[in-house]
């Protein structure tokens, strides 16, 4: 292992065989500054950061030809517009976070949240996005691997985000009555709950309306449209952009 080591900036006049450790063997070249440096045509396989020379072997993450820098930079996250459909709560896959920022040099700095959740759960409400617990997930200068950069803050926030309406279809449950001379029928508590099931989990369906499309008696043939749905989302039923449709399999028994 070659080690050169600066309290200052390294420039390298020769060029790209100014170091030459032979088969086997690395070099690591420690300075301060990568903007006030000349590498001269030296290739490196990794950068790391905040790293001062003791004396002490290096032992961290990169492997082979290194370039060390005391500086210790540090990178102001910045997140971007977030955009998810209503699923009833306020939080956010962080997988789906576009968090941002610049590193120096050139460097490409990708950060990651270890959570992240809108300030309110409803369409046309939630509009702030707060990410929290941000760190470093990686850092690279092309094919060059890069270690060593902080993140400050650890939050970042969003002000134009905004979740959009669910799609769902209400569809009226499979019922049956008493033939009675009419196709009106009255829903239950039951066909309520049935309907909710396409609703995010605590939103509901308060009130509803189901007809026949004929009086007539008949078991397991009837069709039964559903006219009107009441959604209770706590938004006016504003969460969703809703379609009704019947089915054809009720019954009319006779009396």
């Amino acid at each position: 292992v070659i080690t050169i080591a600066t309290a200052g900036n390294f420039v390298n006049s020769v060029g790209a065989s100014a170091l030459t450790p032979g088969a086997g063997g690395k070099w690591l070249v420690y300075s301060t500054d990568p903007t006030l440096d000349t590498p001269g045509g030296l290739v490196n396989a990794f950068k790391h950061y905040n790293q001062t020379f003791t004396g002490v072997a290096y032992a961290g993450p990169g492997v082979g030809n290194g370039l060390l820098y005391s500086l210790a930079p540090v990178v102001l996250p910045s997140l971007t517009a977030v955009t998810k459909t209503y699923d009833g709560t306020v939080t956010v896959d962080t997988s789906d976070i576009p968090l941002t920022t610049i590193g120096i040099n050139g460097d490409a700095v990708t950060l990651a949240a270890a959570s992240a959740s809108f300030n309110d759960k409803n369409v046309g409400l939630g509009t702030t996005v707060t990410a929290s617990g941000i760190t470093v997930a990686s850092a690279v200068n092309g094919a060059v691997a890069v270690y060593g950069y902080g993140v400050f803050p650890a939050t970042a926030a969003n002000t134009g985000s905004s979740i959009t309406p669910k799609a769902v279809t209400l569809t009226a449950p499979v019922v049956s009555k008493v033939y009675d001379g009419g196709v009106a029928y009255t829903t239950t508590a039951g066909d309520l709950t049935a309907l909710a099931s396409a609703l995010a989990s605590g939103d509901s369906v308060s009130a509803a309306s189901m007809v026949y499309t004929d009086k007539n008696a008949g078991a397991g043939s009837k069709t039964v449209n559903l006219t009107s749905a009441t959604v209770v989302d706590g938004n006016g039923g504003s969460n969703y952009s809703v379609t009704l449709a019947g089915n054809t399999t009720s019954t009319i028994s006779p009396k």
